[in-house]
């Protein structure tokens, strides 16, 4: 059983494992065929005995029906009805992100009770009405400030001063759009409570003609499945996308029957540790179709230990133990495999993601 769940989280981490460009050969690390005798090599050497592929894809296509999204912490079924995205972002303004550090502000929508009342992207919060959120999960820390009371927030800015505010959360205007004209490219934002499908119905005929397209998906805990599709299908018109039912809920999962590349678009997506499946499908689709280039951070859990390798053809990957929670409360120890890539700072991340597609 111990093997099983840990062949799955492997062939989960490489199904949604991204690509990353060698900076002196500007090669990809999960694009040539001859890199997969080395990567199961690697499997091996991380305590898996079963290397059979038939077997490996059973795991993982079961992890995936049996699991939540493995970036995020988990959220028992009973409890979704408690955590909604919505109120927060529609009350507040926030929209919240996590890393090693803690929760940070992954953005705040301007006019909105945090922004005029002076939270900005990047601080973190340390605490909401005395609660720290220290060492809480993203979902809890979402609860906490979905209350409609006045919200006494302690923050701490990316110079390490401590801010302290009140927040009254109230209603206010969404922006109808979020994308952005870049020169020849576009950049989209897509945080987890945007109306996917009615932003690509204003942006559709610029899409049309544009060179490349960069994905924001850092933050889309919760992405809207619907909308997700649609833009799968519009990068590749084949279609992608096959529905899932689990325990948890329906999923999206890729499905690999692509003939070729699906469009002309270059596509960049940019994705963190909140990054959800659903998302992650969409990237899966651009790595095998080789029309994107995947840049962020780990989504594959928390890990306890990184191991670098150095493959053959020059690029690196790491072997991560990772922590997983599950519905009671069992953290199991896996193993996974993904591509070696540091970014320094977010907004870094989508400067060379514009660059790199202003270069085409």
């Amino acid at each position: 059983m111990g093997r099983l769940i840990i062949a799955t989280l492997i062939l989960v981490g490489l199904i949604s494992t991204w690509t990353m460009q060698d900076e002196t050969k500007k090669t990809s690390l999960y694009k040539e065929l001859k890199d997969l005798p080395e990567i199961l090599d690697l499997i091996d050497r991380a305590y898996v005995d079963d290397k059979d592929i038939a077997s490996l894809l059973d795991g993982a296509l079961q992890g995936v029906l049996d699991a939540t999204d493995p970036s995020a912490s988990f959220i028992p079924p009973n409890e979704t009805a408690l955590v909604d995205p919505w109120p927060v972002a529609i009350r507040t303004g926030l929209v919240l992100s996590r890393n090693q550090s803690g929760i940070y502000i992954r953005s705040v929508f301007v006019d909105s009770p945090a922004w005029n009342e002076g939270l900005r992207p990047n601080m973190y919060l340390v605490s909401v009405n005395g609660t720290s959120l220290k060492q809480q999960p993203l979902h809890m820390a979402q609860a906490y400030l979905s209350n409609q009371q006045p919200l006494a927030v302690i923050a701490e800015t990316e110079n390490g001063d401590s801010v302290s505010i009140n927040i009254l959360p109230a209603k206010f205007d969404i922006p109808q759009a979020a994308y952005s004209r870049k020169g020849a490219g576009c950049v989209f934002a897509l945080p987890s409570f945007i109306n996917l499908p009615g932003v690509l119905g204003q942006a559709m005929s610029d899409l049309q003609n544009l060179k490349f397209l960069v994905l924001d998906l850092r933050g889309n805990a919760l992405p809207d499945d619907e909308g997700l599709a649609q833009l799968g299908s519009f990068i590749f018109p084949q279609g992608i996308f096959a529905e899932l039912h689990s325990r948890h809920g329906t999923m999206r999962q890729y499905v690999n029957q692509i003939p070729g590349p699906g469009s002309h678009l270059q596509v960049y997506c940019l994705v963190d540790g909140t990054t959800s499946t659903s998302a992650e499908a969409l990237v899966a689709a651009m790595k095998d179709a080789k029309c994107g280039v995947i840049m962020g951070q780990s989504t594959l859990g928390q890990s306890y230990h990184y191991q670098p390798f150095t493959l053959q053809n020059g690029g690196q990957v790491v072997v991560s133990t990772l922590k997983m929670v599950f519905p009671q409360n069992t953290q199991y120890l896996g193993t996974g495999i993904e591509p070696h890539f540091q970014v320094i700072d977010e907004e870094d991340m989508l400067q060379r993601a514009i660059s790199m597609g202003q270069q085409l």
